[in-house]
């Protein structure tokens, strides 16, 4: 036992090893990036007071670091760019000279401005804690480091001329400006991170709506089935008391008792998933949606049903006066349904899919989908909502529809209190949807955030 732990430990201490070594690389890179980044950014600048002296916005980019990037260490990447700006002034100020001891001598203090910088905002912000807070409070440390750092490089050029009042206060105002620069550049990253989330967060939310949906149509299906095979348990039992009481008995009893025993096996299996099914979807209660939103969520995934049958989609959906529904999973259903067979009836390489929103009144709202496919002949009219009722087959595979899609429509619309129509003319199909406007609308009191 030991040593299958010990093995077990030898083969663990590797693969750490090796993230710990790629986490290191991915470090050194990041450092090195944005040392680079301060570095050529510390090349613009406007000269104030004297010749040698840069007011340069590099400082901004390291501040930002400092507050979006917490992996980077600041500290070092005030030095590397300290250093870098250093060489990148003596030789842009020499070129094609090589540079010397007087170029260095010119140019050092602004390196030792980024370094007494990175130095003091990262003492600021490790021991006040004033990173961790919201608004503009969490900016002041960089005027303070700011200001300070700009004391110290005019002190290692003037010495103490550089105390003059005016010039004070000008390094003074500068660091002012750059501390707003750098709060309104974070704010803005903030924000659109924020809104970049937000967005991310309703198209999760927005899948998961419609993959429940389908989950529930699913559901929906089996629980009719088990009744089915209930019935042919049943069937299959009666079978076998008739084939034992036969005179003589029938050979064949035994096997179809053995039959009706294997269907309720199956069927307990059955239920159990049907269970399963449900408890899953009973901590998934959907919050309120705009039909406007309900049906671009229906137009993205019937654009993806379209790319993966190599067809275009032209989708357009005229709203009528907006509506906030809690009956997400049963529209979802019903009109998933309706542009499944709207593709698949489209013999070309674009699809046609129009939805209209209209108020007939008497409380109900009705939904006209209509699409240029080869239309349903009329002899089968009478016959598309009939359960397993299909014309479809894939002759390549040879597999057949299961007709369940529009008879699952129907119920659906009909347990909405409404009803369902189909319309030919004009070489147009027309699936007219009629809804109970007040079964679509949702409570207030069961309208929850998303």
């Amino acid at each position: 036992m030991r040593t299958r732990t010990r093995d077990r430990q030898e083969s663990v201490d590797p693969m750490i090893s090796k993230n710990s070594k790629s986490k290191q690389k991915t470090n050194v890179l990041l450092l090195l990036f944005f040392s680079i980044v301060v570095i050529l950014f510390g090349q613009i600048s406007i000269t104030f007071y004297t010749q040698s002296f840069h007011l340069a916005i590099g400082v901004v980019p390291l501040a930002i670091i400092l507050f979006l990037m917490e992996d980077v260490d600041v500290l070092a990447v005030s030095i590397f760019a300290g250093i870098g700006i250093t060489a990148a002034l003596m030789v842009t100020d020499t070129f094609p000279d090589p540079p010397g001891a007087e170029a260095f001598l010119q140019h050092y203090p602004e390196g030792i401005f980024y370094i007494i910088y990175g130095v003091l905002i990262t003492l600021f912000f490790r021991f006040s804690g004033m990173g961790h807070r919201q608004g503009l409070i969490r900016f002041l440390p960089l005027l303070a480091a700011d200001y300070l750092a700009n004391v110290a490089e005019l002190f290692l050029r003037l010495g103490t001329a550089s105390l003059d009042q005016n010039l004070q206060f000008g390094i003074l105002l500068a660091a002012v400006v750059r501390m707003i620069v750098t709060a309104l550049s974070v704010m803005l990253i903030e924000h659109y991170g924020f809104v970049m989330i937000r967005a991310e967060s309703l198209r999760h939310y927005e899948e998961q709506q419609y993959l429940l949906a389908r989950i529930r149509e699913e559901s929906i299906w089996m629980s009719k089935n088990a009744s089915q095979i209930e019935d042919v348990m049943q069937d299959s039992y009666r079978l076998y008391r008739e084939l034992q009481q036969a005179v003589p008995p029938s050979p064949a009893s035994g096997s179809a008792l053995q039959v009706a025993t294997g269907i309720h096996e199956i069927k307990k299996e059955y239920l159990l998933a049907i269970k399963s099914i449900d408890q899953l979807m009973e901590g998934h209660t959907p919050a309120a949606m705009n039909l406007t939103e309900l049906f671009r969520v229906l137009n993205r995934y019937a654009e993806v049903e379209c790319r993966e049958c190599g067809k275009k989609l032209q989708f357009d959906f005229v709203p009528g006066e907006e509506i906030l529904t809690d009956q997400i999973y049963p529209l979802i259903s019903i009109f998933r349904n309706l542009f499944t067979n709207a593709i698949e009836a489209c013999p070309g390489d674009e699809v046609c899919i129009r939805v209209t929103q209209e108020d007939p009144g008497n409380g109900m709202t009705r939904f006209t989908v209509t699409d240029r496919g080869t239309g349903i002949p009329e002899e089968d009219l009478p016959n598309i909502f009939t359960p397993g009722f299909s014309t479809r087959i894939n002759y390549d595979t040879g597999e057949v529809s299961r007709g369940l899609g529009l008879p699952l429509v129907k119920e659906l619309a009909e347990s909405l209190g409404g009803t369902i129509q189909v319309s030919r003319e004009a070489g147009l199909t027309s699936f007219i949807v009629t809804l109970n406007r007040s079964k679509l609308e949702a409570p207030r009191e069961n309208i929850s955030t998303r």
